[in-house]
């Protein structure tokens, strides 16, 4: 492709940080990089804690399991999102309880949300899509704690944006970051919890390496931990964070002026990641112009197909109409902080000529 759907930002210093850790020859594991990584993480957002890991999948699993999410409890989760955030609630023991999204950010609606709530709820998992805020972020955390529920937030691809109520993954009781290879910053693989709950600290750090406390073992427990290469890596990145989030700000705004299509999410806050440039078009249009895009060398795709119409959940037997007709007319264009003002332009053309000829 001559403009794949990401690439990663990458500098001799990235590379030079690794070498350093390898060099020396010896804690590649739990060296002092992955303390420093968490210590920039949570200084940077305002949390109290913060647990690096081995993908931002363990993070989601460890902020379940750490506030007591068990075999007969329920957490409501949207289907418009990557399949880890569901899979991480079936770790637990837990039930997946699928609800639909709004349309303005394509986050859980809360209307829905209020009709699934039950007894057995004791978690709404809220994911920020494409790294915008959920519309409804306030609202939802309100009504968690007059349902005494936990507010969970899925912001993985959200590390550096904020809404009206703070900086995303601090809104609710734990937040999840993930540093995959195709994030705003990446650690190669990587995640982090963070929390104000030192309760629901002090248990991740028990479980995210053996359930080792000091020198002993005091906890049953996961190898959850992220190496000090990842470490490393990410911090690297890190001081380059607010660089990378400006400039794929930047890129959104230039899609934006494409004719033919609606731009959503929609940026209803001050400050976003924008992982992806998602665009809604006819559902006629899909196929057509995602052949269209890749036969002129420009890849492009859908993020995400609904969760409970895969094969393994679509036991669960939901019907989520918004979630459907978002996915049938969406479709993800290329969106990198390396990406230059020409191959935006390109892609911008090429939307355009599409129409054009139709």
């Amino acid at each position: 492709m001559k403009i794949p759907l990401f690439k990663i930002e990458w500098r001799q210093e990235d590379i030079d940080a690794i070498t350093k850790v390898i060099e020396r020859g010896n804690y590649w594991t739990q060296g002092p990089e992955v303390e420093e990584f968490e210590d920039r993480v949570k200084f940077k957002v305002g949390s109290k804690y913060a647990v690096a890991c081995n993908s931002g999948t363990s993070a989601l699993s460890l902020a379940l399991l750490s506030a007591g999410i068990k075999k007969g409890d329920e957490v409501i989760v949207p289907s418009f999102t990557f399949i880890s955030t569901v899979n991480s609630v079936l770790f637990t023991g837990a039930k997946p309880v699928f609800t639909d999204i709004e349309e303005k950010t394509y986050a859980l609606d809360i209307k829905d949300i209020k009709s699934k709530i039950t007894k057995k709820t004791k978690a709404v998992l809220l994911v920020h899509y494409a790294g915008v805020s959920a519309h409804y972020t306030h609202s939802i955390k309100k009504l968690c704690e007059e349902k005494n529920i936990l507010l969970i937030e899925d912001a993985a691809a959200g590390l550096g944006g904020y809404c009206n109520t703070g900086y995303l993954g601090t809104i609710g009781d734990l937040g999840v970051y993930s540093f995959c290879q195709n994030k705003p910053i990446t650690s190669g693989e990587g995640g982090m919890i963070v929390t104000d709950n030192e309760k629901y600290y002090n248990k991740i750090k028990l479980l995210v390496s053996h359930g080792q406390k000091e020198q002993e073992y005091v906890n049953w427990g996961y190898n959850f931990r992220m190496s000090s290469i990842n470490a490393a890596l990410g911090l690297s990145q890190f001081k380059r964070l607010e660089q990378i989030i400006e400039r794929r700000n930047e890129i959104a705004e230039i899609y934006d002026t494409i004719k033919y299509t609606k731009s959503i999410p929609q940026r209803i806050f001050e400050q976003y990641t924008y992982w992806i440039y998602p665009i809604r078009i006819k559902p006629e249009d899909k196929e057509p112009l995602t052949n269209y895009l890749r036969k002129n060398k420009i890849f492009c795709k859908t993020y995400y197909p609904p969760v409970h119409k895969t094969r393994f959940y679509s036991k669960y037997k939901v019907k989520l109409p918004i979630t459907e007709k978002v996915y049938d007319s969406l479709l993800c264009l290329p969106l990198y902080s390396v990406m230059d003002d020409d191959e935006v332009s390109y892609v911008i053309q090429t939307v355009n000529d599409y129409y054009k000829e139709k």
